[in-house]
């Protein structure tokens, strides 16, 4: 699914002015919000109108000044109608290059001539003005809104010589006129700054849970997580259950995305990454890789210490805690569950509202406790893996997303009794949540694994030893990836399960012959 990653509400700019006009006619600028945005980055300049007592028709002009009081952009509006708003005819209601997906939308053409992105607009006379900054500027009965090129998109559907270079980082002010004539009837302007962002958030932006806790741990932190809405992201109305229907140009919000992971710390959490349709691995995360940043210092990885941001059995709810991987650690085993004989299991198959099991935490150090015949569910996840870009292992295409060719694809596990290994196994990194009612639940995380064994009743009363490490898509073992720990093959000595304890244990059981394993068991001598 793509990324739903736009949540913005409608706060004012405090730095907000207004004129007082005989017309009583008010502007006032409600994004951009966030900054420092990005050097170079496209930003939108999105605002309210007050009309009372203002002339039925007017244009509205958006100037970006510098710090030297000059002019770097400017932008009018084109195409208004009698009315006052923008005319259908001044905007590109076939555009080429929007996400596909928007056809099938009902009433997908209405929607658009009632709140036009910015980017669509040209005049109507004009069809090669489409390209042209100086007519990125829609209007509708109350709002205004504009798209600024900052230079990093200058290569899709926008005129370079319609820019006067790159806009740098720097001091800047937005002033928004309504035009009449030849006379400016109100204004409004406000701050802008274009810089480096020195912490970021890098994160899926769903499940709610899971946006609970990266919000709050963001926050804490004073980390960005971006809110504004990226050009070409453009939220266009709502639908019945109130959630927004977005208007996609994705080849130009996925490049302003990108660029704003190009510096600065970025804080990166691991949890429920797909790698074919979600944007944290085919924009944030790509782009990153095709950049060589992967292993950067500046690149922070995080996941839960539990695997999920809380877990629920035996009428008690864990919540989990976004912990950062250890130094040198390039996988985290995060939890165990055990579940009793004849409760059937699926390998990498996790459904968050099953409660009928016991939980171990702090499995590797403590190991794990567990009756012959029941089957255990290791859990964990992996970092990414810096693909070679020098050998074409980073992939992008003509939509701005990348394809990283490389990453940890399996874990080896060896069991061992009295240091003599007795059963080897290979098992996939390919974790699917199965949430109720949700659609994209289908699609595997990319770090995260569920690996389920049973352990055979002819170890019972033993203590073996788990060991286990991951490779990579060509079969190399991943530096960091190593692990090692306990399984006692017997209950607790007292009797108890120690099932989510918080001094708990790991649980990573003997693999049993389960559909699809590759499984081959040593015999002793």
């Amino acid at each position: 699914m793509r990324k739903i990653i736009r949540f913005a509400a409608a706060v004012f700019i405090s730095a907000c002015l207004f004129s007082n006009t005989a017309e009583a006619l008010s502007l006032k600028i409600l994004y951009p919000q966030q900054m420092p945005i990005a050097p170079t980055r496209d930003f939108y300049v999105l605002g309210e109108i007050d009309r009372a007592g203002a002339p039925v028709s007017f244009d509205i002009r958006i100037d970006i000044y510098d710090a030297a009081n000059t002019i770097v952009r400017s932008t009018e509006s084109v195409g208004i109608d009698g009315n006052g708003i923008t005319s259908v005819a001044a905007v590109s209601m076939d555009y080429p290059n929007k996400g596909y997906w928007f056809d099938y939308q009902a009433n997908s053409r209405d929607l658009l001539a009632k709140n036009p992105p910015p980017d669509l607009i040209f005049k109507p006379d004009d069809p090669d003005s489409f390209y042209d900054q100086g007519n990125k500027v829609a209007v509708t009965e109350k709002t205004f809104s504009a798209v600024i090129f900052g230079g990093c998109t200058t290569s899709f559907d926008v005129n370079p010589d319609t820019l006067s270079g790159d806009i740098a980082a720097g001091e800047y002010r937005i002033v928004v006129s309504a035009v009449s004539g030849d006379a400016d009837i109100a204004s409004a302007d406000a701050k802008l700054t274009v810089g480096v962002v020195a912490d970021k958030m890098l994160t899926r932006f769903s499940p709610a849970d899971h946006q609970a806790k990266y919000t709050a741990f963001a926050n804490k932190n004073n980390y960005r997580i971006y809110l504004d809405y990226f050009p070409g992201y453009w939220p266009l109305a709502k639908d019945s259950d109130g959630k927004y229907i977005y208007y996609e140009i994705v080849g130009r919000w996925r490049a302003n995305d990108s660029i704003e992971y190009k510096g600065g710390n970025v804080h990166t959490i691991l949890y429920n990454v797909d790698n074919n349709r979600c944007a944290t691995q085919k924009v944030e995360i790509g782009y990153l890789a095709a950049i060589g940043n992967i292993n950067s210092p500046r690149i922070h990885y995080y996941h839960y210490d539990i695997g999920e941001p809380s877990v629920t059995y035996a009428g008690k709810t864990i919540e989990g805690k976004i912990v950062e991987f250890a130094q040198g650690d390039a996988l985290a085993l995060t939890r165990a569950e055990v579940v009793e004989k004849g409760i059937a299991v699926e390998e990498n198959k996790y459904y968050p509202a099953s409660h009928d099991k016991q939980v171990f935490l702090d499995i590797a150090a403590n190991g794990v406790y567990i009756v012959p015949g029941k089957t255990l569910s290791v859990f964990g996840v992996t970092k990414p893996i810096q693909s070679d870009v020098t050998k074409g292992r980073v992939l992008s295409n003509d939509i701005d997303t990348y394809n990283v060719q490389n990453f940890t694809s399996k874990l080896h596990y060896d069991l061992t009794l009295n240091d003599e290994i007795v059963l080897s196994r290979d098992v996939d990194i390919a974790l699917v949540r199965h949430y109720d009612g949700e659609k994209w639940d289908e699609y595997a995380a990319v770090y995260e694994f569920k690996h389920d064994f049973v352990i055979p009743d002819e170890y019972a009363g033993k203590d073996l030893t788990m060991t286990l490490y991951a490779v990579d898509k060509n079969g190399v073992k991943v530096s960091g990836t190593g692990e090692t720990f306990k399984i006692m093959a017997y209950d607790k000595p007292d009797g108890g399960s120690g099932g989510g304890c918080n001094a708990g244990w790991f649980a990573l059981l003997i693999f049993a012959a389960l559909p699809g394993a590759a499984a081959v068991m040593k015999k002793r001598g």
